[in-house]
Formats: structure tokens, sequence, C-alpha cells
């Protein structure tokens, strides 16, 4: 993308250009997703808005769990995040395996609906000590004396 234009509609004009053909294209849509690399770094298409997001006192985004970028109440549409949260989700952020986890919060948050259910436990470990055994009676045992 080489430049965002609202447009009067509510909608955003992408200009595009194809990185290997060099050959550009225009699309209008109601929503944008930027897919910016690995670097956390602030996208230059950011800087038209960047006066309506919440930056912490450091120069960073703030992240709520649904990964909803915190924003002015000026701008009513959702930014979100991916990979761009370290300093408010923690090391797992980077993690291209919970990428498709992610995906789904952000799916279900800007659907305002489950659209992809997601399940409530996700850890396979437990460190909780084993249920007890119930240890099957043999023939010789002694019956318990209530029993009698």
């Amino acid at each position: 993308m080489v430049a965002a234009t609202a447009a009067p509609d509510g909608t955003v004009e992408l200009r595009c250009r194809h990185g290997d053909s060099a050959t550009g294209s225009v699309v209008r849509t109601g929503a944008v997703v930027l897919a910016t690399g690995y670097r956390a770094v602030r996208p230059p298409v950011l800087e038209p808005i960047a006066h309506l997001i919440d930056w912490d006192e450091q120069g960073r985004h703030r992240v709520d769990l649904d990964h909803r970028v915190a924003t002015r109440p000026a701008l009513t549409g959702g930014l979100y995040v991916q990979n761009a949260e370290l300093h408010t989700h923690g090391v797992g952020t980077p993690d291209l395996g919970l990428g498709a986890h992610r995906a789904a919060v952000i799916l279900n948050a800007i659907a305002g609906r489950t659209v992809h259910p997601l399940p409530a436990r996700t850890a396979w470990t437990s460190f909780a000590p084993p249920a007890p055994a119930v240890r099957q009676p043999r023939e010789g045992d002694e019956a318990p004396a209530d029993a009698q």
C-alpha cells in the first residue's frame, strides 16, 4: 500500500503497488488490515490518526485483551494489532504458533459475536496431582469391618 484516502461514504481508498511486478491497483474497502512486518515500529500510514491513539508514557500504543488499540472517542472504527503488543501481552506475542488464536480473537471482536469458537482451556499440561486410583479387591482380601 502506498497511500490511503478516506472517502466521503466512510470507506477507505487504498492505492497499492506490487513490489515484484511494479503494477498498481486501487481498492475501496470498509476495513483495512495492515501486515507491517516483524519490527515494532509505527507504520507511517497511522500518522494521520496518531493523535487519536492512546499512547503510553514510552510512546507505545495501549492494547486490550482483544488486541484492540486504545483510541480516543473521536475514532469510531477499531484498530487492532497482532505481533505488536509485546509490551502488553508478553513474550508469546511474536510466537507465530499463536497467530491463528489471535486472529480468531480479533475476528470475534470485530464481528461482535463468536465467528470462530475458541476453547476455554488451551493448555495440555496440568500441575494438579493425579486422581487417586481405586484399588479393586482381590481374592483373599479381608472384607472391611463395616461390610459384615
